[in-house]
């Protein structure tokens, strides 16, 4: 089964993903927003970026790629008027950046 890390404390958002990434045979685990240390090679990690510190973003993310064998697939997200947030997660190299109204009409194909 392949793990997707989802950094949210949306229950909306996070009752719909679980589904989805089961049938996709996917584990889903939600650390904590602060989180940098990591034992398991992820394929997919999302970040609401609203959830995560700005200024721990870039930790995480050079966390994860120094444990990763395989670099994740990473995907953040944010309401379109939190500018500076989008900003900050494409600049950190985030593979996809996107607003939450297209994390929402995206949502079907996050484990494509």
């Amino acid at each position: 089964m392949k793990l997707c890390l989802f950094f949210t404390s949306d229950l909306m958002f996070s009752s719909r993903v679980k589904p989805l990434a089961h049938e996709k045979e996917f584990e889903i685990r939600f650390p904590a927003a602060t989180s940098t240390e990591f034992s398991d090679q992820p394929e997919l990690v999302i970040f609401d970026l609203e959830f995560v510190p700005p200024g721990d973003l870039g930790a995480i993310l050079e966390n994860l790629r120094a444990a990763a064998t395989d670099i994740p697939r990473t995907i953040a997200y944010a309401p379109h008027v939190k500018e500076k947030l989008l900003e900050n997660a494409r600049g950190l190299g985030v593979d996809e950046v996107w607003t939450r109204g297209q994390f929402n009409r995206n949502f079907g194909s996050l484990f494509d």
